[in-house]
């Protein structure tokens, strides 16, 4: 009994083990203990220092600096920093109301896109990003897109807000922590990676650009794939048969024997020409003497 006991709590396949893995069972997961996500840090430098000191003074939140007050909708409210760059800035926040997707409360990643239009490759790679988040949006281990808010002036804006799934942190800033990775978790976590780049490619998209910062990571090591800016459909090309080397040369072979071919008959073709030209060329005399007769012929009516 001991023997069987020991058999069932060990898998002794692949198969049985990521169902355990898919199905969150009880005794895969309670051995895997949640990792550590560092939060980012509200004073990174003076100058971020010199800006709350400001915000003490005038009495108001630290996302007013990015967001007005009326650009949300009123259905999101950023509470915290998570990132900022050249793209525009990360925030996190959690929703106002309940909508069709989610409860009020629910904790969402604000992002605001600046300088949409500024060059055409920023804004391709923005708009590819939207349509495959959209084709990718029922899987587990893809980030989500919740919502869009639309701009105050369809017509002539330059800046675009986005309302993401709300992640923990990604596996780039938790490689540069002392976090021990058991071999469960590592297990667990690219189990879920494949399955993420499996129902991409079944898509026939390419994700081009996978790296740890682009792969996100919560306390319960789930996995979210991110950042679609350099994605791919790969479908056409996949369908593209280019020919053999030796087949070209065959071909090219072929071309020119048929050329040489083409260039003969042209030249029988001539040949054949004068000759009939040769053939029916008369005597002059014969010619006179014809002319004269149907002149006189012409004359007598």
């Amino acid at each position: 009994m001991n023997k069987k006991d020991n058999k069932d709590d060990e898998p002794n396949d692949t198969e049985t083990y990521t169902k355990r893995l898919s199905q969150g069972d009880k005794r895969g997961k309670s051995k895997m203990k949640k990792i550590y996500t560092p939060r980012p840090d509200q004073h990174d430098d003076e100058d971020d220092d010199h800006e709350c000191e400001e915000e003490k003074q005038t009495d108001k939140p630290a996302w007013t600096r990015h967001f007005d007050e009326d650009e949300l909708l009123g259905k999101y409210e950023p509470i915290r920093e998570l990132g900022k760059g050249s793209y525009g800035v990360v925030y996190e926040g959690k929703t106002l109301q309940k909508t069709n997707k989610l409860e009020a409360g629910t904790r969402v990643a604000i992002k605001k896109v600046r300088r949409v239009f500024v060059t055409d490759t920023d804004a391709k790679r923005l708009l590819r990003e939207l349509r495959i988040l959209r084709i990718l949006k029922n899987h587990d281990s893809i980030v989500r897109l919740y919502d869009i808010i639309p701009p105050k002036d369809p017509k002539e804006f330059l800046q675009l807000i986005l309302v993401f799934e709300f992640v923990d942190a990604d596996l780039g800033k938790i490689f540069r922590t002392n976090q021990f990775f058991s071999e469960l978790h590592v297990q667990y976590m690219l189990y879920q990676i494949l399955l993420g780049l499996y129902y991409m490619h079944s898509a026939g998209i390419c994700h081009r650009d996978l790296k740890p910062a682009n792969i996100l990571i919560n306390e319960d090591c789930t996995i979210k794939i991110c950042d679609f800016g350099l994605a791919r459909g790969y479908s056409e090309d996949a369908s593209y048969d280019p020919e053999p080397e030796d087949e070209k040369n065959n071909n090219a072979i072929n071309d020119d024997a048929q050329k040489d071919k083409n260039i003969k008959n042209e030249n029988n073709a001539d040949n054949h020409d004068e000759n009939l030209g040769a053939n029916n060329n008369t005597n002059p005399q014969d010619d006179k003497a014809a002319k004269k007769k149907n002149f006189a012929k012409t004359q007598q009516r």
